[in-house]
């Protein structure tokens, strides 16, 4: 889907009469919320979609297929994102 796809179907699922710049602005405060609650208190969690939180990954060894070197991967924070139950029941129900 692309951004102007998702505009239009917010706007539409929300049922108000805003322009898609309105839209826009809503989805990008909500993206930004999301973005700085996570990495400031390493979890956001959002209610009918999930939990977004911070994981810290320990630095490790891999090999480069190619040439078979060893290299070191530094540790490094990501985000992490767990859909809720009942987001993930129906994923797995589209699914099947």
């Amino acid at each position: 889907m692309r951004r102007v796809e998702l505009l239009k179907r917010v706007r539409d699922e929300a049922e108000v009469e805003a322009s898609l710049k309105a839209v826009n602005r809503i989805v990008q405060a909500f993206c930004r919320v999301v973005q700085d609650e996570t990495l400031q208190n390493g979890r956001c969690q959002v209610s009918g979609l999930g939990v977004f939180s911070l994981k810290q990954r320990a630095a490790r060894s891999t090999r480069d297929f190619k040439t078979g070197e060893k290299r070191e991967v530094p540790a490094k924070r990501v985000v992490r994102f767990r859909p809720e139950a009942a987001f993930a029941a129906m994923a797995d129900k589209a699914a099947g």
